[in-house]
């Protein structure tokens, strides 16, 4: 049977393991040898296994007479090129044989329509394969047969830049540099067309065009060249500058900043800002700023100050824009006593506007201390005077009076209750209780200023948790988590029914505190309620999923299933949806392709690609499938980019709000649950992750020679002190190195006589000397008696105990697998190393430490369990209620079902009791 394309592709999806395809393509090249399909197909079954084998094949296709023509097929066989094996970002090209293929092909036909479309398939499969020089080459083909054509020769520009900052990316300086100059030409050639030669194809006659000359300077540093072409734009330009004015005025004052032209900078702010008829937003104001800042002489310096001055005394200048214009300037030049005049002229105008604390908050906090105090005691005051005087007040009195009030608490929260030094738990208590009474008259008259006040309840309630932690540390003594009990419970009325549609971040905020408190369905469960753009993902999604698999890794499947691993596997399939909406964008036909766009496009596609957010979902949910006891799902190593090198933080920590004084950190770090995984985090946990796939022989995450050299060099580089790790993490650190070590000399059969016995009896000391007394510390700190006060129970597991369980319980997996492994080398007949230097007494002592240490983990979780039973309604219910705090909470009546809480704890230390130390966790 003669295959095509559909037929190939229904024989891939028959026989999708390539051992099974690879058995199946070898059967049909018996009888087919020469079949261009059946060859393809074997060189992507075998790149890995046999890429010797592979290259060969695939070089003869390339060169294979009579030419390859099927349009589908081509493209496939350039896929599959040795070089691109390595990976998206590890070269520019698939080298002279792919070109070969692709001029064989175009050979063979006569018509220069039918060698067009060819070419335009060829540069849409260079696109997919991030090779920026094949794209070049095969628009140069595109150009020959349609040189009256315009999208092919911009098109090309783009692909030039792009080529030339992946050479850069490679290393390849003199290659980028080659590229860039090509782009730069060409770009200046179509700008002195628009004169020189008006009928040429190559000369800039939109929008568009424009657009890309000015994308591509600003990449090549040439901003400064770029405004003095605008100043001396020919009439055809004009045209284009006058019909999109507002964009071109953007383009002015960016390119004036990043090149530092200030004095430029300012005469063209300082004149937009003299007309009051025309649009004058922020952007003009910051543009003033900005250029005041940098001033050196006396001469422009005095040039500022008087327009300043000017701008003040003009009664026309009354918008807020431009009172906080003024206001920015005077704060590092007027004296204190004026500046404080001047702010709370702002406050008394803007008080009852959300955006009044933004804008004083960076003006006020670095006053003196006298000056601050002085600024809260006018809030205060100011607000207290439009207090309405009865309920009858009309709901605009009432409203503007509430948010008056919380801007002056969040002033207050800046100044005094964030602050390191203030730490009074009796403070903290007393401003909760008068946000929660705000809050509660926020909701009665409908006004969004109750979110904010809620949130910096929210915010003490966690500082207040912080603040008993800190001090129970230093004396020793027990504490639990009933602060934060009473966030979270504050939390869901702030968040309840359509009140969560309506604000993303209190949503996050509660995820995270949930996940503090170890109720991971509880916070797995608000997750749908996150409105957010699925191009947003990878920026967001860390607030739920960051060490997700050590507070909530097995889920529940009652009485609703929840399952984190689907979670984590949802945010990689954004990944790659996301790149292939982008690839659909790419190869849009040439006449349709909107090439002002693809840089913008491919930058964002690079950087999904080297996701450092998706680097760690995938570890996140390898170790999901470890304490689980089933396989790892291999399918999740296509998203690991071949060079980690590179990795993109893309993280939007500012999502979470924060009212915190600059001298404190910011509010998502106390929600954090420890330091948030960084790239040093991703490589640490690569060698753990590779070590149960080295055991259990599975494909490997270090699988790649060059990751694994990489990885190994970057650990010896890095400062373990100053690692983002939690003590836990950091307490395992190098007994994991010794782990990985010993089960790769096992595994590989290069057992060292004396490495082996002293790494094996260096595991079985830290277990028994290190990892056992911690735990039993850990666990007679978190035990109380009978008698306890119920408000003082330790009833929710908390993240850092799940943390600590979970990372022992991996850890205890592993060594266990590790023994059972070696034992089976000793009893195997076939030589091996280890035999000579290995006693089964001392794998079995080692087996057995472990199994302790297991015991132990289990009967902390048993009598855990045993009291959320016993107590868990009645001593959460005591927590929520506790102090004033709590008896605040009360008021709004929304706490008569405690049900859910004491469920979320039951099922997290009941999921814990799950993972075994061999095979798969129970049900």
């Amino acid at each position: 049977m003669a295959l095509n394309f559909d037929k190939l592709a229904h024989l891939q999806s028959n026989y999708d393991k390539p051992k099974l395809g690879l058995k199946e393509c070898n059967r049909r090249l018996q009888k087919h040898p020469q079949d261009p399909y059946l060859l393809a197909w074997k060189v992507d079954l075998s790149s890995i296994t046999d890429p010797e084998g592979a290259q060969t094949i695939w070089a003869n296709l390339c060169k294979r007479k009579p030419a390859i023509m099927d349009p589908e097929l081509l493209p496939y066989i350039y896929s599959l090129s040795p070089r691109l094996t390595e990976g998206l970002h590890t070269t520019n090209t698939a080298g002279p044989e792919s070109r070969t293929l692709w001029q064989n092909a175009a050979n063979q036909m006569n018509r220069s329509a039918d060698r067009a479309r060819l070419f335009n398939i060829s540069v849409n499969a260079a696109k997919m394969q991030d090779c920026w020089e094949d794209v070049r080459w095969a628009l140069l083909q595109y150009r020959k047969e349609t040189p009256s054509n315009a999208k092919p020769f911009f098109t090309y520009i783009v692909a030039s830049q792009l080529s030339a900052e992946k050479e850069k990316l490679l290393g390849n300086a003199t290659g980028a540099m080659i590229a860039s100059s090509v782009a730069y030409k060409f770009l200046k050639a179509s700008w002195d067309n628009v004169e020189s030669k008006p009928s040429a194809v190559d000369r800039i006659t939109d929008t568009r065009q424009l657009r890309l000359m000015y994308q591509i300077f600003q990449r090549q540093n040439r901003g400064k060249e770029f405004l003095e072409l605008l100043e001396k734009a020919p009439p055809g330009i004009q045209s284009i500058l006058s019909a999109n004015h507002l964009e071109v005025l953007k383009w002015r004052l960016d390119t004036m900043k990043e090149e530092g032209l200030w004095r430029q900078l300012w005469d063209a702010t300082s004149k937009l800002a003299e007309d009051p008829s025309k649009f004058i937003d922020w952007r003009i104001w910051s543009g003033m700023l900005a250029a005041s800042d940098h001033f050196e002489s006396e001469e422009d310096k005095a040039l500022a100050d008087e327009t300043f001055k000017k701008v003040a005394e003009e009664p026309a200048q009354s918008s807020r824009e431009a009172r906080l214009a003024i206001l920015t300037y005077g704060s590092k030049r007027s004296s204190k006593e004026k500046l404080l005049l001047q702010c709370k002229k702002y406050w008394d105008k803007y008080s009852a506007f959300n955006c009044c604390f933004n804008d004083l908050r960076h003006i006020i906090e670095p006053l003196d201390q006298d000056a601050r105090d002085n600024f809260l005691s006018h809030a205060r005051s100011g607000a207290a005077s439009i207090k309405p005087n009865s309920e009858e007040d009309s709901p605009k009195k009432q409203s503007f009076w509430l948010q008056a009030e919380v801007n002056a608490l969040k002033f207050d929260y800046l100044l005094n209750i964030s602050r390191p030094e203030t730490s009074n738990q009796t403070v903290l208590e007393a401003f909760v209780c008068n946000c929660i009474k705000l809050y509660k008259l926020g909701v009665h008259i409908q006004h969004s200023s109750n979110y904010d006040v809620g949130l910096l309840a929210v915010m003490s309630l966690v500082k207040l948790h912080h603040c008993v932690v800190t001090a129970s540390e230093k004396t020793q003594a027990q504490h639990n988590a009933r602060y934060l009990l009473q966030a979270a419970f504050l939390l869901q009325d702030m968040t309840a029914g359509s009140q969560a549609d309506e604000n993303r971040q209190l949503v996050l905020v509660s995820i995270r505190i949930h996940m503090l408190l170890g109720l991971g369905n509880i916070a797995l469960g608000l997750i749908s309620d996150v409105k957010t753009k699925e191009f947003l993902y990878d920026t967001v999604a860390y607030t739920w999923l960051t060490r997700v698999s050590l507070t909530f890794p097995l889920g529940i499947s009652k009485p609703k299933t929840m399952d984190p691993s689907s979670n984590l596997a949802s945010a990689l399939q954004f990944y790659g949806k996301a790149s292939r909406n982008i690839n659909d964008f790419l190869k849009a036909d040439m006449q349709t392709f909107q090439f002002d766009q693809g840089l913008e496009l491919v930058d964002f596609k690079r950087k999904l690609d080297l996701s450092l957010v998706k680097h760690i979902s995938v570890l996140e949910r390898r170790r999901m499938a470890r304490l689980k006891g089933v396989p790892c799902d291999e399918a999740d190593l296509s998203f690991l980019a071949p060079n980690i090198k590179s990795l993109v933080d893309s993280r939007d920590f500012g999502i979470i709000p924060s009212f915190e004084s600059s001298l404190s950190h910011p509010f998502h770090s106390l929600l954090s649950g420890g330091p948030y995984p960084d790239y040093s985090w991703f490589i640490r946990h690569t060698i753990i992750d590779d070590t149960w796939s080295v055991l259990n022989e599975e494909n490997s995450i270090l699988r790649n020679p060059g990751y694994r050299s990489l990885v190994l060099q970057k650990l010896d580089e890095e400062d373990i002190e100053k690692a983002c790790l939690t003590d836990t993490e950091r307490l395992g650190c190098t007994i994991w190195m010794t782990i990985h070590s010993v089960a790769r000399q096992i595994m590989l059969g290069h057992a060292s006589k004396d490495s082996i016995p002293q790494g094996i009896q260096n595991i079985h000391d830290w277990l028994n000397n290190v990892l056992q007394p911690a735990l039993k510390t850990f666990f007679e700190y978190r035990s109380h008696g009978e008698n306890t006060d119920l408000a003082d129970a330790l009833i929710v597991p908390t993240s850092r105990s799940l943390q600590t369980i979970y990372y022992s319980l991996e850890l205890l997996r592993t060594v266990t697998k590790l023994c059972d492994v070696i034992l089976g080398v000793l009893k195997q007949k076939a030589p091996h190393k280890a035999k000579e230097v290995l006693k089964k007494e001392k794998i079995a002592q080692l087996s057995s430490c472990a199994e302790s240490i297991y015991k132990l983990i289990g009967g902390f979780l048993n009598e855990s369990l045993k009291e959320v039973i016993r107590i868990g309604d009645r001593s959460l219910r005591a927590q929520v209620q506790y102090g004033s705090s709590g008896a605040a909470l009360q008021k709004l009546n929304t706490f008569d079902d405690y049900t859910s809480y004491v469920e979320a704890a039951k099922d997290a230390y009941k999921a814990a009791l799950k993972v075994s130390l061999r095979g798969i966790a129970s049900k």
